[in-house]
């Protein structure tokens, strides 16, 4: 998936949680924004290298770092709950976690979920997306576009009619 699709999909999850727990006025702005970037977080490596310029499709398969395993996040997380807040910790373990999910199903190689008893990577909808062709390959997949179209455009729509009602309410 997209980077901004786990962003998304951290964000829809969050207001999802919300609703049926009914504590939707505790979303705001803030709090989106912070799920959008704890959804994103384990492909930040990626995005820094790509932004550097220093992007290589042959060798950078970045679901086989550590920031795509399971048991890091578990600790970042406990980390957090421990030495900043647990709701925060918890939140950064869903949306990283609903991150490495996402990869399971639309990743190119899978997810190393057993680390580090093993570096065995596993994955439903496997795809070869990895080397230079990449994201041809991975758009060229009709499921995949569309899966990526209905994430983000779902949570942009949630957050607009969320944070903006006034902007949608008929006069």
């Amino acid at each position: 998936m997209m980077i901004t699709s786990h962003g998304a999909a951290a964000i829809l999850a969050k207001m999802t949680h919300a609703k049926v727990a009914e504590q939707d006025d505790s979303l705001t702005s803030k709090g989106l924004g912070r799920l959008f970037l704890f959804g994103i977080l384990p492909d930040i490596p990626l995005a820094l290298l790509v932004i550097s310029g220093r992007f290589d499709p042959d060798i950078h398969y970045h679901h086989r770092w550590i920031t795509h395993t399971p048991v890091f996040w578990l600790i970042i997380s406990l980390l957090t709950m421990r030495f900043y807040s647990r709701d925060t910790g918890l939140e950064l373990l869903a949306a990283t976690w609903l991150h490495l999910g996402m990869d399971w199903y639309g990743g190119a190689d899978g997810i190393a979920f057993l680390y580090p008893l093993t570096d065995r990577q596993y994955g439903a909808g496997l795809s070869g997306v990895n080397g230079p062709e990449g994201l041809q390959i991975y758009f060229s997949k009709p499921l995949f576009s569309i899966l990526e179209i209905a994430i983000q455009g779902s949570a942009l729509l949630a957050v607009i009619f969320k944070l903006f009602p006034k902007l949608i309410r008929k006069k």
